[in-house]
């Protein structure tokens, strides 16, 4: 962690850099939305790097200050009051996995051995949370599907270029 990263300060060439505002702003806003720090650079006028610094040093610095009080496995005694506070905030069971109960499920002759939150495109992309997916079972949905598989790789291959 370097200390001085968060301020103002002068180029070899005189220029003034960015204020320690401003870097945190960038990281804050890349941990809010979920985006990379490439995302951030017309908006904020900062490069990338700068972004991408500035994330790694607030992140480096609250696991510096607080990773030994706050960012430690929870005891045994910490599960139960974890788990009721959650429950009473957003009222559904499932934030620790040792406490949820086993809910295993067939789809598909498939065996899962989770439950799933379905989403539908409310939430961000994350792994705990699935989205339905349609199964193509008539001509028009495979058809359909076949043509996105194809519209996807066109897209990714000149994203390449």
């Amino acid at each position: 962690m370097n200390p001085l990263f968060f301020t103002q300060r002068e180029s070899a060439s005189r220029k003034v850099g960015f204020s320690g505002i401003q870097k945190c702003t960038a990281a804050i806003r890349q941990l809010a939305y979920g985006t990379g720090s490439d995302a951030w650079d017309e908006y904020l006028r900062m490069s990338s790097r700068m972004c991408r610094d500035s994330l790694e040093n607030l992140c480096e610095g609250v696991i510096f200050l607080y990773g030994r009080q706050y960012l430690r496995m929870p005891t045994a005694a910490d599960v139960p009051l974890l788990y009721e506070a959650h429950q009473r905030i957003h009222g559904f069971p499932g934030m620790l996995h040792d406490v949820a109960p086993d809910t295993s499920f067939y789809a598909n002759d498939v065996e899962y051995k989770y439950g799933y939150y379905l989403t539908d495109g409310i939430y961000l992309e994350w792994a705990t949370l699935v989205k339905t997916l349609l199964c193509p079972d008539d001509e028009k949905r495979m058809h359909l599907k076949k043509n996105k598989s194809q519209q996807e790789k066109i897209s990714s291959g000149l994203s390449v270029c």
